[in-house]
């Protein structure tokens, strides 16, 4: 059985990798929850991005939640600075 999740689990981390699920949607048209992992998707999916959307997107949906990037980085990297 799994433990229930908790509201202290969630923080800016959990807001970080949504807007990479909302990215990933957008620049692909798919569903988030059509099975495998959205990093093997995207490393498997001839995505029409440029390597550096490619590169925040793969950190915007990185699996271990510290090192996901914070707010100001995201916006940093979404307007190419």
């Amino acid at each position: 059985m799994s433990r229930p999740l908790s509201l202290a689990s969630f923080g800016h981390q959990s807001d970080i990798y949504a807007i990479g699920v909302m990215f990933w949607c957008l620049v692909s048209g798919e569903d988030p929850e059509q099975g495998a992992d959205l990093l093997e998707r995207l490393a498997a999916t001839d995505v029409n991005l440029s390597q550096s959307q490619r590169t925040t997107l793969e950190r915007l949906l990185e699996p271990n939640p510290e090192k996901r990037p914070c707010a100001c980085q995201v916006v940093k990297m979404l307007s190419g600075h």
